[in-house]
């Protein structure tokens, strides 16, 4: 009796013995063991999300040009006489010396007198906004209803069609700007980079994946326009004061605050204050931090993305 109640009970711990085995291996699978290459899971790149209203901007077709006996400055301090400028596919492809040979084919022509620069890249301009000649129908360049505005877009009140543009281009040598909402508000809105073409729509002139930016006065502009309907701000502390609230209160979309992927951390939100003499930094004591652009100019930042593709 006592031996079949051992051999019993031997039977009974074998079958746990057999069923543990497994278990205790799955346990040993998941035990952390050393890492791997392999099984290191890969991060999947963040989707792009799509920017609302794009751009549609495509170049007109053009011809091989080459201008020669022009005088050309090149932007960088340099100048040659009588040079040589090739145009292919709407854009300067090479610049040379009077004893560049041109191929056959090629349309040309003669620049004697005449000279050739670099295009001008208008980096605080309000054409569109405020068409040349003024209507009132047209003077859409400033929100003012609030001292803070950063919600509307200069983009959604450009007029393609004014007049201003071609005359920017023709007497001006302009070809790419940067339409900012007016000065009456600290914070005015979202801007836009244009390229300077004729187009039906404003994303027909958006400059292609160009960065964004927001106005931002700080100075006479908002005190005077808010102080005459007898509000705040009416000075400068005024100024300051509504900034900081607004700030604080978080009433700034995250959404209209801009970023350069390309030349900023992305992830790095910054805030700027414009004024005649350039681009400042905006402290915030009261927040406990200061926001600023660590000497980093969106203006900068605007021409060095249109100079790199063009």
């Amino acid at each position: 009796m006592q031996k079949k109640r051992q051999h019993k009970h031997m039977k009974s711990n074998l079958r746990w013995s057999i069923v543990a085995a497994p278990l205790a291996l799955m346990a040993c699978s998941n035990a952390e063991g050393p890492k791997t290459a392999s099984a290191t899971p890969v991060a999947k790149p963040a989707e792009k999300v799509p920017a609302p209203f794009p751009s549609t901007y495509k170049a007109y077709p053009g011809v091989a040009t080459a201008i020669r006996n022009v005088t050309v400055y090149d932007g960088e301090g340099g100048k040659i006489d009588n040079g040589v400028v090739f145009i292919t596919a709407g854009k300067i492809s090479s610049v040379g010396g009077p004893e560049t040979a041109i191929p056959a084919g090629v349309m040309v022509i003669d620049g004697t007198c005449k000279f050739v620069t670099p295009g001008i890249i208008d980096i605080h301009s309000h054409l569109g906004d405020y068409p040349t000649p003024s209507v009132e129908a047209n003077s859409d360049g400033n929100e003012a209803t609030s001292p803070t505005t950063p919600e509307v877009w200069a983009e959604h009140s450009v007029w393609p069609q004014d007049p201003g543009f071609s005359r920017a281009l023709a007497n001006g040598g302009v070809t790419a700007l940067q339409i900012l909402p007016g000065s009456a508000n600290l914070m005015g809105g979202r801007s836009v980079v244009l390229k300077n073409v004729y187009a039906r729509t404003v994303q027909g002139m958006k400059f292609p994946d160009a960065p964004y930016g927001m106005k931002m006065a700080c100075g006479e502009n908002p005190k005077r326009v808010y102080g005459s309907k007898g509000r705040m701000p009416s000075t400068r502390m005024g100024n300051i004061a509504v900034t900081v609230e607004d700030v604080t209160a978080d009433k700034i979309p995250r959404t209209v605050l801009f970023r350069f992927p390309d030349s900023v951390d992305s992830s790095h939100w910054r805030f700027f204050a414009w004024a005649q003499d350039g681009v400042h930094a905006l402290t915030l004591p009261a927040i406990g931090q200061s926001v600023g652009i660590d000497s980093y100019d969106i203006s900068k930042a605007v021409m060095d993305y249109v100079k790199k593709q063009k």
